[in-house]
Formats: structure tokens, sequence, C-alpha cells
């Protein structure tokens, strides 16, 4: 996010991983913080790149101080996807569909001042024109643990909030 000051005026590749370095799910200790990355990759300034089987969750480590140190990076996609392979492909694919979908998160500013983080939670809003995307991410490893969002200054008490991720099911009203 320190890019927003640095490179305002660039539209950088932004990626989890690539050929060089050990997959995300094999750097996360939680499953389902994956696709919170993955969310993050795509919802956040830059253009997104994906590298080849994380949309599967497929793992992979460097083996340190080998000559073969990036094969576990580069093996091939597997001829039968795990159900679990399969699951994250559906929600990466549904990620890709949002940004696609909310003009904000595709081309939006980000400014590094309604940036919210702590040990458990990262905020961030994406503008562009009057659209304003709020991406939250409940990092918590509790589960059912709940999370309190801070409104974008600008938002009025009545300004209605969807949750794009539901497909638009729940609604949130600003009070």
């Amino acid at each position: 996010l320190c890019e927003c000051a640095l490179y305002s005026r660039l539209t950088l590749l932004t990626f989890l991983g690539n050929h060089d370095v050990t997959r995300i799910t094999s750097q996360l200790h939680e499953r389902r913080h994956v696709m919170l990355a993955n969310a993050f990759l795509l919802f956040a300034r830059g253009i997104p790149c994906l590298y080849y089987g994380d949309e599967i969750a497929m793992e992979g480590k460097a083996i340190e101080g080998s000559p073969e140190r990036d094969f576990p990076l580069r093996r091939p996609m597997p001829e039968v996807v795990p159900q679990e392979g399969l699951e994250a492909l559906d929600m990466t694919s549904h990620l890709v569909h949002v940004r696609r979908s909310v003009p904000a998160l595709n081309s939006g500013e980000l400014n590094a001042s309604e940036v919210s983080c702590t040990q458990e939670t990262l905020q961030f809003t994406r503008r562009l024109d009057k659209q304003v995307a709020v991406c939250a991410f409940n990092c918590s490893t509790e589960q059912g643990h709940h999370v309190t969002l801070s409104a974008p200054h600008d938002c009025e008490p009545g300004t209605i909030f969807v949750d794009v991720l539901d497909n638009g099911r729940k609604k949130y009203v600003l009070t």
C-alpha cells in the first residue's frame, strides 16, 4: 500500500507468487487466508497477476540450497483437481467477476489515509467517481469472529453497503 504515494501515477503489476518464491498456499497456516490473499490481490491497486495454480490453491515450497530449488514451484497443473482446489477455483473466479463488475475495484483510487489495519483485520477503500468500494478482510483464526467496520468519512447515515461477495444478498445501512 505504500506505493500509493510513490507510484501514484503508475499502474503496477501485482502478484502473490511466481516461479521464484514458495507458493502462497504453502506460506499461510490457515487455508481460508489463501482466498483472503487472492481477494486482496484482486481488490487492491494494480494489475493483478495470479501465478498458475494459485487459483486452485496449489502448494509448493522452494528447496533452499538445492540446484532443484524451484522445481516444486513449477510443477504441472494436476490432471484431476481435488475438491478443495475446485472450491478455491470457484471462489477465485467469483473474485475476478467482482473485480470486473465493480469499476472502483478495477480502476479506482486507493488513498493511504483510508487504510485501517489491526492484527486481525484489514480495511481499505477504493473510489472511482461517485462509486465507493469498502474492502474489509477478517483474518482472525477464531470461528465466528465479528469485525466492526469504519465507514468512509464522507458517507452519510443511510448509506447502503452491499456485500458483493454474497452476490448482493446482504445489505448494510450506515447508522
